[in-house]
């Protein structure tokens, strides 16, 4: 599976691409938010072992902050807290637009994200869509308030991978300083109640997105990928 097996597609004002999606073997349906650079890097190393969505052109600091909090780069401004919005258009409108689209029934369905977009599929699995699995690298659970937050939801999936760079929590920014210890207080606090995989990357937030993207997808979807 690569670049030139995708399909470009305007779903409620939003820019996705569907790489594998004409295939006739089922197999896993991921959904990714991110740039489509990154999305092909990550399609080149999985290999056709799923159909990759990639959702692209939303507004990170809006679409996919659980509640409004004061922005940590100064540059970039405030969280204005619309992932509520953005959560029920994206499961109500670009999941079904891509799901008539495919000619199968996928195997299962999963949503990844790094960053911003990692804290929003934690939310999105946390508020209601019934997804196979989440994958969240390097998430954002820094969040103001989304730990004890999450900790009182009831989750649904039963796959979950949480990564987290070793030299993360080494940052000037005390929120930031947390996300090592709050990534791992969420494994700890789901492990008894479904498949969860922590796992410590090497190097700091921005080492290597891609790749840990891969691996945590990769071992996501290992029960509903079938032989080709």
């Amino acid at each position: 599976m690569d670049s030139g097996d995708a399909a470009g597609l305007l779903i409620a004002d939003r820019e996705v691409t569907v790489f594998g999606g004409d295939g006739i073997h089922p197999r896993p349906l991921v959904f990714l938010h991110g740039s489509r650079d990154e999305a092909e890097r990550v399609c080149a190393e999985l290999a056709g072992a799923c159909v990759l969505v990639c959702v692209s052109g939303n507004d990170w600091n809006g679409d996919f902050s659980p509640w409004a909090a004061p922005g940590v780069f100064r540059q970039a401004g405030d969280f204005t807290g619309g992932a509520a919005v953005y959560a029920r258009k994206f499961e109500d409108k670009l999941v079904p637009g891509v799901l008539e689209r495919l000619p199968f029934a996928p195997t299962g369905k999963y949503l990844a994200g790094y960053s911003m977009a990692g804290l929003f599929a934690l939310y999105s699995w946390l508020t209601g869509t019934d997804w196979t699995g989440v994958v969240s690298c390097s998430g954002s659970v820094w969040f103001d308030g989304f730990l004890e937050w999450a900790e009182a939801q009831t989750p649904r999936a039963t796959r979950l991978w949480l990564s987290v760079g070793d030299r993360e929590r080494k940052t000037r920014n005390l929120r930031m300083q947390t996300v090592e210890e709050h990534t791992r207080r969420l494994a700890a606090h789901w492990q008894e109640r479904m498949n969860v995989r922590f796992t410590l990357e090497q190097g700091g937030h921005f080492d290597d997105p891609a790749g840990r993207l891969v691996r945590g997808i990769r071992w996501c979807i290992q029960r509903d990928v079938t032989d080709t």
